[in-house]
């Protein structure tokens, strides 16, 4: 069996490890290349993109190792404006199943979720659909975090795009506990606790 790793690296739970120059440079390739020589670690890697398919040689010679895709919809026209250049969520959800396939655990990341964008009926039922016909299990989700800078930024895009969904952003920062509260309600329905 396999034996207790005795650390843990995180990737990209800052920055992005898989930004569109690594196609060119494959700076984290060589780092996976690395730390698959210390069998006793357990790697996880958090990203948008799908890029980390071309790295599943590598990932397979790390005894415990896991990739987390960071995915908030299925809609590929918010998901353009909310995360302008990273891959669209199908290509991500593609990546996805074809490390399952290779046998490299794979989890998602639903976060931010985003007030009267993301957290639609629609768009949940139907993130958590993909999901469970790609054979993604472990899901975590976090709510947005209000920091002014990301407030001022959000806010020009409800008004640009979104401005019906402008109130249910208010709303969400004038009491962030009742919005969490009644969004983990139904997460729990489509999380089946």
């Amino acid at each position: 069996g396999r034996k207790k790793p005795n650390g843990k690296v995180l990737i990209g739970t800052v920055t992005d490890a898989y930004q569109p120059d690594e196609a060119e440079y494959g700076i984290t390739r060589s780092i996976l290349e690395i730390l698959a020589d210390y069998r006793m670690l357990e790697v996880h890697i958090l990203t948008k993109s799908n890029l980390v398919r071309r790295d599943i040689s590598v990932l397979k010679r790390l005894d415990n190792c896991k990739v987390g895709f960071t995915i908030t919809t299925m809609n590929p026209r918010i998901a353009r404006i909310m995360e302008p250049g990273a891959p669209p969520p199908q290509m991500r959800i593609s990546a996805a199943e074809e490390l399952i396939k290779s046998g490299i655990p794979v989890w998602v990341f639903i976060a931010p979720i985003i007030p009267g964008i993301t957290d639609t009926e629609e768009s949940l039922s139907t993130l958590f659909h993909t999901l469970h016909e790609a054979g993604i299990c472990e899901i975590m989700t976090d709510y947005l975090n209000p920091y002014p800078a990301v407030v001022r930024r959000l806010k020009n895009v409800y008004r640009r795009f979104f401005p019906n969904s402008l109130p249910m952003l208010d709303e969400y920062l004038i009491q962030p506990e009742i919005y969490r509260n009644s969004i983990k309600n139904r997460l729990e329905k489509y999380l089946g606790k």
